[in-house]
């Protein structure tokens, strides 16, 4: 059927300004969780704060979001109220369960057909007479709720599963958080430190790295000087700025010392801001790295940008080579990559810092102490800005370097690799199975709201059985003193069998006059698939109570009511 034939506009323009102090429901687009169907917090507001013409609605309305409709913001009004003009007002036919034009309109067919009809490049919208021309598959009304209760069920378990794959790759994340700290304090090499027969002086590193530092410069001066090149202006050599202070200073193994990222930077290719500004972008021109080109596998060149070779000529001292390190100085604060060999030569944006080590194999030092939490808090904690966070190239000079002996220094990194790589494994499983997931619940919408497959009711089931484990528990056989036994109705659940339902039973019955399903009110609620019997325990206390009352037909499903 058409959609035209299924549901009719509705709703009135409204002036909320014509009457400044009245509060209103109003909803906006920002207020609707894309793809989900469902109603972020919001909070009455009043007519002088929303401005413009708006739209009303009422209870029970679908409201269809028509700018970028590939996000799917779909919602069932749960009140009256006004909606932003970019928000439809549909008022559903009998002929069809709202809950289950929600459903197909949230669906990736709809989705799919949606993409397709669209028209605006940077506000695509999708036209009402294309929306109401649009067909869906409808079965038959006792069917359609069927569906939605099926669906509902099988939601619950998809979202579970959701939950379970994202805390995995949480602690993915914190397993390699505490690595890195392990590994930059000194706990983790500690064995390899009592291992070695004589204890490497890491001071001894630390003067090694200073004096190559001044080395590199005067040999740089002497050769410019033999070949009657003009040296650089400054030939008078200047020493690096030490460390600042650590945020919580940590006690280092005697052996390990702190070092300045100026301490650790080459003299010939001093701390320096990428192009500032870089022009459109060039097809045969010079690549340039940009912080989104940074993330946790290293540099993404993918989708690079190229500049005009005329301006990469103009920033030549920020062309990189193989080895440098790479830090985003402006807005995200903190990204770390290695550049590789195979992007020598490319150049960097004004929001990224290029450090060049003294001694390459400091590289990847650098990099990992960058990325460990506590050099992540001082990065953090030393940016500057109104408009964005700024870190000065100045302050970076100053961040403090755990340093370790050489071959401490090598056991570490191998360490760390060989760890990240099966962490790494690890997490792209997850990922695997994330888009699995995903794609299985696609395929069980698609399927189910096309007509192809099959379903039996998620309820009958479990609504049997928790009823029938309800009466057995709830009546207990007592004898009273005449010796007459008794049935005595037990209305409490047991203590601690449950959490507690996240929304009191009579508040969502309350926001649906015309009564709710048993397992609609169950997901409505908040009860997971483990707290069956004791919804049900709760539920029969309300009816005991009289503050609900059931009511059905020899073949209908129940509809609870509030009294």
């Amino acid at each position: 059927m058409q959609l035209r034939e299924l549901v009719f506009p509705t709703g009135r323009q409204i002036d909320p300004g014509g009457t400044p102090d009245h509060e209103y429901n109003y909803i906006s687009l920002e207020n609707i969780e894309a793809g989900t169907g469902r109603l972020l917090k919001m909070e009455k507001t009043r007519g002088r704060e929303i401005g413009s013409m708006k739209i009303s609605f009422e209870k029970g309305d679908i409201l269809y979001g028509r700018l970028r409709p590939y996000l799917q913001k779909v919602v069932i009004a749960p009140f009256d109220g006004i909606a932003a003009t970019e928000l439809w007002p549909l008022k559903t036919s009998e002929a069809i369960d709202p809950e289950f034009l929600r459903e197909v309109l949230l669906g990736p067919g709809h989705r799919s057909e949606v993409a397709q009809l669209m028209s605006g490049a940077r506000m695509p919208r999708v036209r009402s007479d294309q929306l109401l021309d649009m067909t869906i598959t409808v079965p038959p009304l006792e069917e359609q709720r069927l569906i939605v209760r099926a669906l509902n069920v099988l939601r619950h378990k998809v979202e579970g599963l959701r939950g379970h794959l994202l805390k995995g790759i949480n602690l993915f994340g914190d397993y390699e958080r505490a690595l890195l700290t392990a590994a930059f304090d000194g706990s983790m090499s500690a064995s390899f430190r009592a291992a070695l027969p004589n204890g490497e002086d890491g001071e001894a590193l630390f003067k090694d790295v200073l004096e190559a530092r001044e080395v590199q410069w005067i040999q740089v001066i002497n050769e410019s000087l033999a070949s009657s090149r003009q040296p650089s202006s400054r030939q008078i050599y200047i020493k690096p700025a030490p460390p600042a202070e650590p945020n919580n200073p940590t006690k280092l193994p005697h052996s390990w010392s702190w070092m300045s990222i100026d301490q650790l930077t080459s003299p010939l290719h001093p701390l320096c801001y990428g192009v500032v500004q870089p022009g459109d972008n060039v097809e045969e021109g010079a690549l340039l790295v940009r912080v989104q080109d940074l993330d946790e596998h290293g540099i993404n060149s993918n989708n690079m940008r190229r500049i005009d070779p005329s301006v990469d000529e103009r920033h030549a001292r920020s062309r990189v080579q193989g080895g440098d390190v790479l830090v985003s100085l402006v807005g995200t604060i903190g990204r770390v990559a290695v550049v590789p060999d195979t992007l020598a030569q490319a150049n960097i944006a004004r929001a990224l810092a290029k450090i060049t080590p003294v001694r390459v194999e400091f590289s990847q030092w650098i990099a990992l102490s960058l990325q460990s939490p506590s050099l992540q808090v001082w990065l953090a904690q030393s940016a500057r800005g109104v408009a964005r966070d700024t870190l000065n190239l100045s302050r970076l000079a100053l961040a403090p370097i755990p340093i370790a002996p050489l071959h401490e220094m090598n056991w570490l990194l191998q360490n760390i690799a060989h760890r990240r790589t099966a962490i790494t494994a690890l997490k792209r499983k997850f990922e695997i199975l994330q888009a699995s997931l995903e794609t299985l619940w696609a395929n069980v919408l698609l399927r189910v709201l096309s007509g192809f497959g099959e379903l039996k009711d998620p309820g009958d089931q479990a609504v049997a059985v928790a009823r029938r484990s309800h009466i057995k528990s709830s009546v207990v056989q007592s004898t009273s003193s005449s010796g007459r036994r008794r049935a005595v109705t037990s209305t409490k659940p047991r203590p601690n069998t449950h959490a507690s339902p996240k929304r009191d039973l009579i508040e969502v019955l309350q926001e649906h006059s015309d009564g709710l399903e048993p397992l609609r009110l169950f997901g409505e609620a908040g009860y997971g698939l483990q707290d069956v019997e004791i919804f049900f325990k709760v539920l029969a206390a309300a009816i005991d109570k009289g503050e609900l009352r059931e009511q059905r037909s020899a073949e209908d499903w129940p509809v609870l009511m509030v009294v």
